[in-house]
């Protein structure tokens, strides 16, 4: 080792060592990653420019949209339940109350309900729970009535079709299918 200036410390091979004498000087680097004020930065902009998005989104065509869908699977559904249980199956588009709804007759009992007569006030379950019916979201226009009754072999005792803002949905007399 050689001795420096006087006072200074030694300087060794490797190089100087520090004051505490615990090795060699090295550069402080900073740890890769990212700071928590960083973080906290970019959540919060995150966050204004989520309310500012959700706040200019208007939903209401998704909804509308999303009626014509239901009421037309709905329609699906109830001459695929007449035809697979034997019982006559009404599906109803009621313009007064815009809504649609499917019912069994009143006195039904599912299986055996061919020989059922009476009105059609039983609404028929949806498989995960709930009543298969819909109301239409405000805004949504619902014109002409539309009532089908599926016979046990899933035919519609009529054809016709409705408007659904501004789509029409249409059951055809033959066959029962549902299109727009």
């Amino acid at each position: 080792m050689s001795s420096g200036a006087a006072g200074a410390p030694p300087v060794r091979p490797g190089g100087p060592i520090h004051e505490g004498g615990r090795g060699p000087l090295r550069s402080v680097r900073p740890a890769p990653g990212v700071t928590l004020v960083e973080l906290v930065v970019v959540l919060l902009l995150l966050g204004i420019l989520g309310v500012v998005v959700l706040a200019r989104l208007d939903v209401a065509p998704f909804a509308r949209a999303a009626f014509v869908e239901e009421a037309k699977q709905a329609a699906r559904s109830a001459q695929k339940f007449a035809l697979l249980s034997g019982c006559q199956v009404q599906w109803r588009l009621d313009a007064a109350a815009d809504r649609y709804d499917v019912f069994l007759r009143s006195d039904a009992a599912v299986p055996g309900c061919a020989a059922a007569a009476g009105p059609f006030t039983r609404p028929l379950n949806r498989p995960g729970g709930g009543v298969f019916g819909g109301q239409a979201p405000a805004g949504v226009d619902v014109t002409g009535p539309l009532a089908v009754v599926f016979d046990a072999a899933g035919r519609p005792d009529a054809g016709g079709s409705a408007t659904i803002d501004g789509r029409t949905l249409t059951v055809e007399a033959e066959t029962g299918y549902v299109h727009e």
